[in-house]
């Protein structure tokens, strides 16, 4: 039995793509090493690095099974993947967040034969037992499928409890030379991504992380995260993400993990958190670790939007955490959001004033995006803001001069414009650009700060 996952290219982020670099994709490794238990052939085709004429290839490799990667934006790409898999005979599942939240939906749209719906490693591994022996998939929990009868959805399978039986992604299944770039300033090229906990217990309404992984957190234990930096260490990468939405939530995980990178002294690391669930002792430790940046999730400098969104975090904690990330030698990125459901001109005036005050190295500033799984998604459609012939393709925001949605206070083509304010105030001033000089280290940052620069100006250009 011969599987090939497929990761299919990211075109949501339009210009912005250009920015980083490639990250790896840790989640067809943690499903390729569930499979590799059972002696499955795997190949893993990651389309962020290859060619699209590498599918002309499907042909020749004859899968029996063809495993491709769904997030909402780019349903139009899984199409086209899953009909060449088709073509050529190969069964077709698809996994992930836009295949988990509307599996029907991702059944009656494409060639697929079978959803694996949530955490995918146990479920695909009994799938492809269950092609194998030509056995019935109704018993296979967390699935749906579709037959000549029908469409099925079995019952719900469990979130896996104990994290440290996920094996260690295999990373040798990549074509690591292929990976390039930085994600962001000062990251060397040579790097990779790790997850040390799954779950999030908070509720923000434009978030559907839930929906993968559930409410409850769940930890690896320091012992399985030791092995896989040492594997890290042995395969030369020198520098590690950690990608979990909540790596701070647990203090005692976070000062063991960096008590465990101190003996890497050649590795640095970056990581995601929340202001208010880190510390001045975190923040210390972190630094001696070799933590390089930490992005923050600020949205709003608005404490009414941050409270419609169920943020969790008020704006004193914004100002506190970053003023203590800079004083621990940090660097520091700003997670935003314009054009919320509620959100009215001066929230936005208060978003501005609070990045001026933070003054973070980096700002990424999103649009608000109703995707499916999301609270606001259900408040979106109960409003009548959503086009009733809204289709997936509409949610490559980046790519467009205006949404296919309004909010309470401003058109699609506006909150476009809100962005691209705020970008411009950001990036393209006379103090942030001198800021940034005076911080050039070496070649490799100077190339990423002008192609970030040419990146935002084709963006903000376009409306």
């Amino acid at each position: 039995m011969k599987v090939i996952l497929v990761r299919p290219p990211d075109t949501a982020l339009g210009a912005f793509k250009d920015i980083g670099g490639r990250q790896h994709p840790i989640n067809l490794l943690y499903l390729a090493s569930y499979l590799l238990k059972d002696d499955t052939e795997v190949e893993i085709l990651d389309l962020e690095i290859e060619s699209e004429d590498q599918l002309l290839a499907l042909k020749d490799k004859k899968p029996d099974i063809v495993g491709i990667s769904t997030v909402t934006p780019i349903m139009p790409t899984v199409v086209k993947i899953a009909g060449i898999a088709k073509e050529i005979g190969a069964k077709v599942i698809l996994g992930g967040a836009h295949a988990t939240i509307m599996p029907e939906e991702s059944l009656r749209d494409t060639p697929a034969d079978i959803v694996v719906r949530g955490e995918g490693e146990e479920t695909l591994r009994e799938v492809v037992k269950g092609l194998k022996n030509d056995s019935d998939l109704r018993d296979i929990e967390g699935i749906s499928y579709k037959t000549e009868k029908g469409m099925f959805h079995n019952k719900p399978r469990p979130y896996i409890q104990n994290m440290d039986t996920l094996p260690i992604p295999d990373r040798t299944l990549l074509k690591l030379d292929k990976y390039y770039g930085a994600s962001s300033v000062g990251i060397p090229k040579r790097s990779t991504v790790l997850f040390s906990s799954r779950g999030c217990p908070f509720s923000c309404t434009f978030c559907a992380a839930h929906i993968i992984h559930g409410r409850r957190y769940r930890i690896r234990s320091i012992e399985s995260l030791r092995e896989e930096i040492a594997a890290i260490d042995k395969l030369g990468f020198k520098h590690i993400t950690i990608d979990d939405d909540l790596f701070t939530f647990k203090k005692k995980v976070v000062m063991e993990f960096c008590e465990s990178m101190r003996k890497y002294p050649h590795i640095t690391f970056d990581c995601d958190s929340r202001v208010n669930t880190i510390d001045k002792e975190m923040l210390t430790a972190m630094k001696k670790a070799g933590c390089i940046k930490i992005a923050y999730g600020v949205e709003s400098g608005s404490p009414m939007v941050l409270k419609h969104m169920k943020k969790g975090i008020t704006v004193g904690q914004v100002i506190e955490t970053f003023k203590k990330t800079k004083e621990a030698g940090i660097a520091t990125e700003a997670f935003m959001i314009v054009g919320y459901m509620t959100e009215t001109k001066d929230d936005f005036d208060m978003s501005m004033k609070l990045l001026k005050k933070i003054d973070p190295h980096i700002v990424v500033v999103s649009m608000e995006t109703p995707y499916p799984g999301t609270k606001l998604y259900d408040l979106y459609k109960e409003k009548g803001y959503l086009k009733e012939d809204i289709s997936w393709g509409d949610f490559l925001v980046y790519s467009k001069k205006y949404l296919p949605w309004r909010s309470d206070n401003f058109s699609g083509r506006e909150i476009v414009k809100l962005r691209n304010k705020m970008l411009r105030r950001f990036y393209l001033n006379s103090s942030y650009i001198l800021k940034r000089i005076m911080e050039l280290k070496n070649f490799s940052d100077f190339k990423y700060y002008f192609r970030s620069g040419m990146s935002v100006l084709k963006v903000v250009t376009r409306v």
